[in-house]
């Protein structure tokens, strides 16, 4: 596993003002920084962080001082790049440790708020992110109260498997889960032609080896996805809907297969089978809330595997009862 660890370290000095701007959040103070973009001190040690792991310069050299249009840029900007270039080299920041370096004006108060601006800005949990102060005893141009310093740390993992861009690729379904509104509903659309083109090659066993190697590549992307993310279940991941519309079409194909019929000519059976699909992943009854309860991958994908299997067993009750084989 490639892990990297880079350090940055930032200083500003004080000018007039009313607050200073730390991790993204005003602190009132009887001065401000002073700088080319807002001086956020600490956000810019923080962004030469991951440079420094990326091996891929400073700052300065991003987001040049010389250049007019970063004069008062929110340093959110300088960070967002920083992440999504990691991103782009295959790396996820994976925890930040942020020291402020200072007299006045006191951290502890704001630091939560500072750990949840700067999660939020890197798409990272809270617990993954630390801030914290410290003086210099008075000694130095902090301890004059000159300025403020910044030091940070920030620990980068290359993820493995596809890269970042073709991994959501695969997860949204080739871009399906990126339309709008109900992604879930598209994705379960984008899932049936699919059904029936992997029946027709293979059969009903076929789609259904189909669907366990499509629930596993599911669940190890996903895993890789929202590793270190507050968001558990993006909502434009919709492998794991075709995963479980497949299951739910199932006994349809069994059945068809069993008379010697194409499934499309089997009413309703494709049609129930996506209705009943939809109405057990939205409404999340029983075995199928337990699982989306989780919290992670595994959870993600197996609520919607719920769900098909829920629909696939309704479905063969309801086509049992129109076809006179079950006795109500």
């Amino acid at each position: 596993m490639d892990i990297r660890v880079g350090n940055g370290f930032d200083v500003h000095r004080f000018e007039e003002g009313d607050h200073v701007v730390l991790c993204g959040v005003p602190v009132p103070h009887d001065k401000r920084l002073a700088g080319h973009s807002d001086a956020d001190v600490s956000m810019h040690a923080l962004t030469d962080a991951i440079y420094g792991a990326l091996s891929a310069g400073d700052i300065g050299q991003h987001f040049p001082p010389s250049d007019p249009q970063w004069k008062g840029a929110n340093s959110r900007i300088f960070l967002q790049h920083a992440v999504a270039l990691a991103a782009e080299r295959g790396f996820r920041v994976t925890q930040a440790d942020v020291t402020l370096i200072c007299e006045r004006p006191k951290i502890g108060p704001h630091a939560p708020a500072m750990r949840e601006a700067l999660a939020g800005i890197m798409g990272l949990d809270p617990a993954r992110i630390s801030v914290k102060a410290t003086t210099s005893e008075r000694l130095g141009f902090t301890g004059r109260e000159e300025g403020i310093a910044a030091m940070a740390t920030a620990t980068l993992v290359a993820e493995g498997g596809l890269p970042p861009p073709h991994r959501r690729r695969v997860l949204s379904f080739f871009g399906v889960g990126f339309l709008r509104p109900a992604p879930g509903t598209w994705g379960s659309l984008a899932a049936l032609p699919f059904a029936w083109i992997l029946n027709a090659l293979g059969g009903p066993l076929f789609l259904a080896i189909c669907a366990i190697v499509l629930f596993w590549i599911g669940y190890r992307l996903t895993r890789a996805e929202i590793e270190g993310s507050d968001d558990h279940d993006p909502s434009w991941i919709v492998l794991d809907e075709v995963v479980g519309q497949w299951i739910a079409v199932l006994p349809v194909a069994i059945g068809a297969a069993h008379v010697g019929l194409d499934p499309l000519r089997l009413w309703p059976g494709i049609v129930a089978a996506f209705l009943l699909f939809r109405l057990f992943d939205v409404w999340k009854p029983w075995h199928v809330g337990r699982a989306d309860g989780r919290g992670d991958a595994f959870g993600l994908m197996a609520d919607d595997v719920w769900a098909g299997v829920f629909a696939a067993v309704i479905g063969i009750l309801l086509a049992g009862v129109s076809h006179g084989v079950m006795a109500l």
